[in-house]
C-alpha cells in the first residue's frame, strides 16, 4: 500500500512525501516515508517507522499527519500520529466483523476499510445485523468516534474493492461500478 496525505500539516512530511505500507506479512508493522514518488520507485525510504501495535489489513489510510489503520485480529481502529510516533487515539468499530468475517470478494482480513475524500474520514465495513451488507460511517479523525453510519445493499462479498469521493460510496466489480 501506498499514501500520499491529502492534507499534509507539513514540516516532516510534505504534500510530496509518500508513504508505504508491505503488507505481504503476518506481522506488519514498518511504515515507510519517501521523500517523492521517485523515491518510492527506486525503493529509497528517507525513514522507517515502526509501529507499536500490527496492522490487520490492507484497509489503512493517511489524513492530516495521522496514520488510520486497523489493529491486527481486532475491530480496535488506530490512529498513529506520524510527527509524535505514537498511538494517539483507539476505538473499537461497534458490532463490526473482523479477521475475514466480512472481507471483500478476492477474500483476506479486509472486513474494516478506512478511507478519506473531501468530506472526511471513512471506515467501510460490515455487520452481523446487517448480514454481510456494506456500512458506511463517517469517522471523526481526532478521536475515532463514529459521526453517523448509513447501511446499504450492497453485500461486501460481492464486491472487489470500495472507496469514497465526495461523501459517496463507489464499489469495484468485475464489470461496472455502484454508486450510493
Amino acid at each position: 500500500m501506498w499514501f500520499q496525505d491529502p492534507e499534509s500539516p507539513g514540516a516532516l512530511y510534505g504534500p510530496d512525501t509518500v508513504l508505504g505500507i508491505d503488507t505481504v506479512s503476518s506481522d506488519v508493522r514498518e511504515l515507510y516515508a519517501y521523500e517523492n514518488l521517485e523515491q518510492l520507485a527506486c525503493g529509497y525510504p528517507t525513514k522507517v517507522l515502526l509501529l507499536p501495535e500490527s496492522m490487520g489489513s490492507t484497509g489503512a489510510t493517511v489524513y492530516h499527519g495521522s496514520l488510520y489503520y486497523r489493529s491486527r485480529q481486532s475491530p480496535t481502529l488506530l490512529r498513529y500520529d506520524l510527527v509524535a510516533e505514537n498511538i494517539v487515539a483507539r476505538r473499537e468499530l461497534p458490532h463490526t466483523g473482523f479477521h475475514g468475517q466480512y472481507p471483500y470478494s478476492w477474500s483476506g482480513y479486509t472486513d474494516i476499510d478506512l478511507a478519506v475524500d473531501e468530506k472526511g474520514l471513512w471506515a467501510i465495513y460490515s455487520t452481523e445485523k446487517a448480514r454481510g451488507a456494506v456500512i458506511i460511517s463517517q469517522l471523526d479523525p481526532e478521536h475515532l468516534r463514529v459521526i453517523r453510519s448509513w447501511e446499504t445493499n450492497i453485500q461486501k462479498n460481492k464486491v472487489a474493492n470500495a472507496f469514497m469521493v465526495c461523501g459517496r460510496l463507489y464499489t469495484a466489480q468485475p464489470n461496472f461500478y455502484n454508486i450510493v
